[in-house]
C-alpha cells in the first residue's frame, strides 16, 4: 500500500468517523430511542431489538477507538510523506489489526512456559466499522418503525379521546346512559395508549384502524340513542359520527403534513390543515352542534346550515390529506417495489458477489427510502434502475 493509498484510506476513515458520530448523536436524541434505551420496554420490542440494545453502549466506545486511530494516523501523516518506518506504522494503524476489542487473562493452567499472561482480540478498522453497522442498523430500523407507528397511531389516539369525550358529554346532557360500544372503544383506546409507548413494536398493523372502527361503532350507537331521545328530525342523528370523522380526518391531514415536511425532500405544495379548534374550539363545529338541540323550531334549519359548513371543512381537510400524503404514498410504494425486487433477486439466486452493481443499487435505494428526508425522485430512479437490472440479469444480460 503506497502513500497515496494510505492518504485515501485515512481520509475515508476521517469521513466515516464524522458521519458515524453525527448519526449516533441523532440516534441518542431521538425520542423513540430514548424509550428503547430506558430499559423498561415490553417483550415484543425487546424481542426485536434486545440484542442490539445490549450492544448499543459499545458504539460510543468503538467510535472513540476509531477516532483515536484517525488522530494517531493524522499525527504520523503530519510528520511528512509516509516512508520507511512511518509508512509501516500507518499501514499497521489503517490496514492492520489495530483495534483492540478485548484483553483477557489466561489462567495459569492454560499457559505454556512461553505464553503471555493475557490474550488480546484485535480487528481491523474496516471490521470495526462493519461491527458498528451491524449494531446500528437494527436500532435505526427500529427507531424508524416506531416513528412510523407513532405517526399513524398518536393522532388517532387524540382523535378517539376527543370523540369519546364529546359523546359522553352529549349523552350526559340528554340524560342517556353510555352504551356498551363506548366502553369497548374506551378499553381499546386505553390498551393502545398503554402499549404504544411501552411496547411500540407490539402495535399491530391494524391497531389504528381497529380503534377507529371501535370509535365509529360507539359513535353509531350514541347517535342512535340520541336520535331516540331527541325531538329533532332524524337528520340530527349523524352529528357525533360526523364530528368523529372530521376529527380523524383533521388528525390524519395534520400528521401527514408534519411527516411530509420531516421525511420527504421537496414534498411539493403541502397544505397545512386548520387546528383542532375548528371542530372543538369556541364556536367550533362541536359547540355549534351542541347548541342546535336547544333551538326549538329553527333547529332543523340550523342543522342544515351546520351540515353545509361541516361539508366545506371536510372538503378542505380531504384536499389537505391528499396533497400531504402524495410524497409519503409514493415513498411507501417505492419501498414495496424495492422489497418485491429484492425478493425476486433472492428467488433468482442473484447475489451481491455475482452482481455487485445490482447489490449497490439495491442498497442505495434502501438507504434513500429509509433515510429522512427522502428524495423521492432519486429513490424512484434507483428502484427503476434496480428493476431494469434484475430484468437484464434474468435474461442473461449484463447489469
Amino acid at each position: 500500500m503506497n502513500g497515496d493509498e494510505l492518504d485515501a484510506l485515512l481520509e475515508r476513515y476521517r469521513v466515516a468517523h464524522s458521519r458515524i458520530a453525527a448519526n449516533l448523536v441523532d440516534l441518542d436524541n431521538h425520542r423513540a430511542y430514548e424509550i428503547l434505551s430506558n430499559g423498561d420496554v415490553g417483550p415484543a420490542t425487546v424481542g426485536r431489538v434486545g440484542a442490539a440494545l445490549e450492544a448499543a453502549p459499545l458504539l460510543w466506545r468503538w467510535l472513540t477507538q476509531l477516532g483515536d486511530i484517525v488522530d494517531r494516523a493524522g499525527e504520523l501523516r503530519q510528520q511528512g510523506r509516509p516512508r520507511g518506518e512511518r509508512a509501516q506504522q500507518l499501514r499497521e494503524l489503517l490496514a492492520g489489526r489495530s483495534v483492540v476489542l478485548s484483553t483477557d487473562d489466561v489462567p495459569l493452567g492454560e499457559r505454556g512456559m512461553l505464553d503471555p499472561k493475557t490474550t488480546t482480540r484485535s480487528i481491523t478498522v474496516e471490521e470495526l466499522i462493519e461491527r458498528m453497522g451491524a449494531v446500528y442498523g437494527p436500532l435505526r430500523d427500529a427507531v424508524a418503525e416506531i416513528d412510523s407507528i407513532w405517526s399513524g397511531v398518536l393522532p388517532r389516539l387524540d382523535a378517539a379521546r376527543r370523540s369519546l369525550a364529546s359523546m359522553g358529554q352529549h349523552l350526559q346532557e340528554a340524560g342517556v346512559g353510555e352504551p356498551a360500544e363506548m366502553a369497548a372503544a374506551r378499553l381499546a383506546l386505553e390498551e393502545l395508549d398503554r402499549i404504544v409507548l411501552t411496547d411500540p413494536l407490539a402495535v399491530g398493523p391494524n391497531a389504528g384502524r381497529d380503534l377507529d372502527a371501535a370509535v365509529e361503532d360507539a359513535a353509531d350507537r350514541v347517535d342512535a340513542l340520541m336520535a331516540e331521545a331527541a325531538s329533532l328530525s332524524a337528520e340530527l342523528a349523524g352529528i357525533d359520527k360526523r364530528l368523529a370523522s372530521l376529527r380523524l380526518l383533521r388528525a390524519q391531514a395534520a400528521a401527514a403534513y408534519s411527516e411530509a415536511k420531516a421525511k420527504i425532500a421537496a414534498p411539493g405544495e403541502l397544505i397545512k390543515p386548520p387546528g383542532p379548534q375548528i371542530i372543538d374550539g369556541v364556536g367550533g363545529l362541536a359547540e355549534q352542534a351542541t347548541s342546535i338541540a336547544t333551538m326549538g323550531p329553527v333547529a332543523l334549519a340550523e342543522f342544515r346550515r351546520w351540515n353545509r359548513t361541516a361539508q366545506a371543512v371536510a372538503d378542505q381537510l380531504e384536499r389537505a390529506l391528499s396533497a400531504n400524503r402524495a410524497g409519503l404514498d409514493r415513498r411507501d410504494e417505492l419501498r414495496g417495489r424495492l422489497a418485491a425486487y429484492r425478493a425476486k433477486a433472492r428467488a433468482m439466486g442473484i447475489a451481491a458477489v455475482t452482481h455487485p452493481d445490482l447489490a449497490d443499487l439495491a442498497d442505495s435505494a434502501h438507504n434513500e427510502l429509509f433515510t429522512a428526508p427522502v428524495d423521492v425522485a432519486r429513490a424512484s430512479s434507483l428502484v427503476e434502475r434496480y428493476g431494469d437490472g434484475l430484468r437484464k440479469a434474468s435474461d442473461g444480460g449484463s447489469t
